[in-house]
């Protein structure tokens, strides 16, 4: 497991460690901690790994397009209050993901988001929230 980080922005998650290359996989109620030193989670960064349960701390501000998108296997997000932007598909394809809790920083969720997010049932977005893009929660 391993992040691959340059001036703030996670640039790539790369979930291949040792014991998954031996065939030994994670607990699925492992949380994911992205490191403090992030302020920006690139596009694609989380894009079809095996990422379960993942809290992003309060420095990023902004998560890219198709940063978290067919992570078939991430049942929790937790965002930090300091987000202020969500990218363009950035939870698309996200089927088992219950929850979209977004903090009051939150202005921007970027079109189709959370689409096809099917087992989203819970979903908050603060009253001074700036624009919700076309399709967000479509396929939800």
């Amino acid at each position: 497991m391993g992040f691959k980080i340059k001036n703030g922005v996670l640039l790539k998650y790369e979930a291949a460690g040792a014991l998954e290359r031996l065939g030994i996989r994670k607990q699925q109620d492992e949380i994911l901690n992205v490191p403090k030193n992030v302020t920006s989670i690139a596009d694609e960064a989380f894009s079809m790994t095996d990422v379960s349960n993942v809290k992003i701390p309060s420095n990023v501000t902004t998560i890219g397009e198709r940063a978290f998108a067919l992570c078939t296997e991430l049942q929790t997000i937790e965002f930090a209050e300091g987000l202020q932007e969500i990218g363009t598909n950035a939870f698309d394809g996200c089927h088992i993901l219950k929850n979209a809790i977004m903090p009051e920083s939150c202005a921007t969720i970027g079109a189709w988001a959370f689409c096809n997010c099917s087992a989203l049932r819970t979903v908050k977005i603060s009253n001074t929230a700036e624009a919700i893009d076309r399709g967000t929660f479509s396929g939800c």
